[in-house]
């Protein structure tokens, strides 16, 4: 079966030390919801931060490094989940994230598979400010330095992903 056969990724993320289960958290009441997760260190809120075909992001929290994280959750189809070339795929991408470190990359901390939702999920870096669409809608004029600033940061980013070997196209 698939589920033996791939190593690349754990069905949960492996820590130093395996804390209990853990216990959804709503984001505006902070009680707790009865939802449990395989998950012991990360908890997704309710807030979803980003949604799209395949994949939504919500918002997180990390307990044991005291941080908010995004928590990505990608749906996969039939065909790649049956597959085990295609989630080897899926899993080597998913590792490859987890491996880029620079500072204009955003980081992913941990990845896995779930077997029995047919979900990848991510734990990334939370960016509170948005993305440049969102920062466009909300200021009218955008400083010219600024523009520049986001440029060098977005360049040395993609040098540093196309020095990669083998190089990284994004």
């Amino acid at each position: 079966s698939t589920k033996n056969t791939l190593t690349s990724l754990p069905l949960q993320p492996t820590f130093k030390k395996q804390l209990p289960l853990f216990v959804i958290v709503d984001t505006v009441r902070r009680k707790t919801t009865s939802k449990k997760s395989r998950l012991s260190r990360q908890t997704p809120y309710n807030e979803i931060l980003g949604e799209g075909s395949f994949k939504t992001v919500y918002k997180g929290f990390d307990e044991v490094n005291d941080l908010e994280i995004a928590w990505s959750t990608i749906k996969l189809s039939d065909k790649i989940f049956k597959s085990e070339k295609h989630l080897q795929s899926v899993c080597e991408e998913a590792n490859l994230s987890k491996s880029l470190k620079h500072e204009n990359i955003m980081s992913c901390f941990h990845s896995w598979v779930d077997y029995e939702k047919k979900t990848v999920n991510m734990i990334i870096e939370l960016f509170t400010s948005g993305n440049m669409s969102q920062y466009r809608k909300k200021h009218n004029i955008v400083n010219r330095k600024a523009i520049k600033n986001w440029a060098k940061h977005i360049l040395k980013g993609l040098d540093y992903l196309h020095c990669q070997n083998p190089p990284i196209i994004h």
